[in-house]
């Protein structure tokens, strides 16, 4: 059971990063807009398509997201994605565990956007 758990962290993690990294490339080759907006529009979209996915699968009780892979998400610059698709979803709302891990990892960005532009 333990290696089918480890399979899905990282089936979902390959599939965020083949994701990521399809679409950054068109968007950087198509577009003139700056990569590291490519990379967060990305990761953000990414995020919240993860979100609407996991809502889909929870409603109809198939295979899940797990949580650290929505936090890895989050973690890695998607936010914004993480919170509209939590809004928009109406999911892992109540879970209080879930929103505790997740507005730390939204603080602790946001201080580091505060310090960065602080900094310069």
């Amino acid at each position: 059971m333990k290696e089918i758990i480890h399979n899905i962290y990282k089936f979902y993690l390959s599939v965020a990063l083949f994701l990521l990294a399809s679409i950054g490339i068109a968007l950087w080759r198509y577009t003139s807009i700056h990569p590291l907006w490519i990379y967060f529009i990305t990761i953000t979209m990414i995020t919240f398509c993860f979100y609407g996915y996991d809502k889909h699968q929870a409603i109809h009780q198939k295979i899940r997201i797990p949580e650290v892979v929505l936090h890895i998400l989050a973690l890695a610059g998607g936010s914004a994605g993480a919170l509209a698709g939590q809004y928009i979803f109406h999911h892992k709302t109540k879970k209080l565990k879930f929103q505790i891990v997740f507005l730390l990892i939204a603080a602790a960005q946001i201080g580091l956007i505060i310090w960065w532009v602080r900094a310069k």
